[in-house]
């Protein structure tokens, strides 16, 4: 069945967040009451129409948790918008933290060296561009760290004393993974012999950032083996030196079918907030009838009024 055609709900993108471990969420455990950011459920009214919340990163910041994510809207570049919390509770609007007149997406956000940074994908300026926060969360100087290619979703980890930049090179249909590496976070970076490692739809894109748990690294990617969107898979980095690099696949991480990810998903981020292990991950879902036709208008409203 097509989902896309125009009397069916138009699938939208979301976030999910658990309170869980990690182990469990491996086991498919304590998925069933996540706390869902969805765009408003009632009719959107206003040109600037949201139509969908992807790739959360979380953030913890002495007693606040944050939550960054994509938005995107019609007509308008994808811009990086947040939420925070104290409890898990009660969540306030951070609004937008960072826009630009390109596309934004996956803001990987990290602490290092005393500093805050955020790698958002900026695959239209054909470079990964580091933002360091100079008044958190709402000024950044950004720090070029490569450029000449189509990078998507870039992560950074310290492992071992060497810094690791994972990315994708975005070629149309396909995605290349590629590995840099330097002794210093802000410059210096140099491709990994083994790079690029990946060419296939199934793990070339990353769905999250490289993270580590318990002593071992963990690379989340993007299953878009049948389409865009599919699943996210697991994999664990068993071996990483600047000349060497081995993981295996671990399982795919999406169950289909629920509230929040009735067609799939591409994203996992997992962090430790006062003794708790929170997980975000995105999932498209059916948006309302009504909205999907009020989409409609307002692409034809702002066609014509150059909103």
């Amino acid at each position: 069945m097509n989902i896309y055609i125009l009397h069916k709900p138009r699938p939208i993108w979301n976030i999910a967040l658990f309170q869980t471990s990690f182990e469990k969420f491996l086991e498919n455990k304590q998925r069933d009451k996540p706390v869902i950011f969805l765009p408003k459920s009632k009719i959107r009214t206003h040109y600037h129409y949201i139509t969908g919340y992807a790739d959360p990163f979380l953030f913890v910041d002495g007693d606040w948790l944050y939550l960054f994510y994509e938005e995107e809207r019609l007509k308008a570049p994808a811009s990086i918008c947040g939420l925070k919390t104290k409890d898990l509770q009660h969540w306030q609007k951070v609004g937008t933290v960072l826009k630009e007149n390109f596309h934004l997406s996956f803001p990987f956000t990290f602490r290092a060296n005393e500093n805050i940074y955020m790698i958002p994908e900026t695959r239209e300026k054909e470079a990964v561009i580091m933002y360091r926060a100079t008044d958190f969360p709402y000024r950044w100087q950004p720090i070029t760290l490569l450029e000449g290619d189509k990078y998507v979703d870039s992560s950074v980890i310290e492992h071992n004393g060497v810094w690791y930049l994972f990315t994708s090179v975005w070629y149309g249909e396909r995605n290349g993974l590629h590995i840099y590496y330097s002794d210093r976070l802000e410059s210096g970076w140099k491709e990994h012999p083994m790079s690029p490692l990946h060419d296939d739809m199934g793990k070339s894109r990353c769905g999250g950032a490289v993270f580590e748990h318990k002593g071992k690294l963990y690379r989340p990617a993007q299953n878009c083996t049948d389409y865009y969107g599919e699943n996210v898979a697991l994999f664990e980095i068993e071996l990483l030196t600047p000349t060497s690099f081995k993981e295996t696949k671990i399982k795919d991480l999406i169950t289909k079918n629920r509230q929040w990810s009735k067609y799939g998903g591409h994203h996992f981020n997992m962090v430790n907030f006062k003794g708790k292990t929170i997980v975000a991950m995105d999932g498209i879902t059916d948006d309302s009838w009504i909205n999907n036709h009020t989409r409609k208008f307002f692409n034809i409203y702002n066609r014509f009024f150059n909103r």
